[in-house]
């Protein structure tokens, strides 16, 4: 079975599908390319915001390869439970198999559905800036590296969603052992990225960081990312660290109009 290619688009890209001219350019280069769109909750959210271009979005997803992914915790514990392997990476909903119609309303009584998780959002948003800056603000007190940072950051979170694996992996560092931090994809571009931007750099975590943060789970996972200005600057900096393994294939929206009306 052929892999699949996935196409993560930011909510922004997604808004701009509800414009004929750039819809019908993606959906040629996608189906050209092979490529399947990659959605999650988070850019289904901020879609959801431009509620008078639902309906453009959504026949433009009724036309083209689309899954949803699983949340970045339930990500994380795939990873945790394949280690030392790799996983693919889980998905909620495959487009494949159903018809265009039926898409179309799948995805529009999905999206009105998320109402009630958007409007709790601010409470969680409160609650995850103040654990990055404390996390960040330890980091730079101790004096911790980029390693030492991911190590201790990452391990509480391995305890909250799985004990077993957190046990293993606190016996491999007990005995001297390193851990391949690398193979949590999603969660460990997301660590790098929380060191080399608020730790190392001493930048204030903002409300419109989270969405951006919480995408980063997907970006290992995509063969191509089209995000914000600000995180491609991000993304290809961190391309550059010795620290990580894979280099993060990222374009700017001006970059990917180049690339799609080629």
């Amino acid at each position: 079975m052929e892999e699949r290619k996935y196409l993560l688009l930011d909510a922004f890209v997604l808004s701009e599908t509800s414009k004929t001219e750039f819809a019908e350019q993606l959906r040629n280069y996608i189906l050209d390319q092979r490529y399947t769109i990659l959605l999650h909750v988070m850019n289904l959210v901020e879609t959801h915001r431009a509620s008078h271009k639902f309906p453009a979005i959504c026949d433009f997803l009724s036309q083209v390869p689309f899954v949803i992914a699983a949340n970045p915790e339930v990500v994380l514990e795939a990873e945790i439970q394949a280690y030392p392997n790799h996983t693919e990476l889980p998905i909620n909903f495959d487009s494949a198999g159903y018809s265009k119609a039926s898409l179309a309303y799948a995805l529009g009584a999905h999206l009105k559905k998320l109402d009630k998780f958007h409007r709790s959002m601010a409470k969680i948003n409160l609650e995850v800036r103040e654990e990055i800056r404390a996390n960040c603000q330890k980091s730079v007190d101790a004096g911790f590296n980029l390693e030492v940072h991911l190590l201790v950051n990452f391990l509480p979170k391995v305890a909250r969603l799985n004990q077993a694996a957190f046990r293993k992996l606190r016996a491999i560092v007990a005995r001297g052992e390193a851990i391949d931090l690398s193979i949590f994809k999603g969660g460990y571009l997301q660590e790098v990225a929380l060191y080399t931007e608020f730790a190392k750099h001493g930048k204030s975590v903002k409300e419109s960081d989270l969405g951006d943060f919480f995408q980063l789970a997907f970006v290992p996972y995509a063969a191509l990312s089209v995000v914000d200005n600000e995180r491609v600057d991000m993304i290809r900096k961190i391309n550059k660290l010795a620290a990580v393994p894979e280099k993060y294939n990222v374009l700017r929206m001006s970059e990917f109009r180049q690339t799609i009306s080629a």
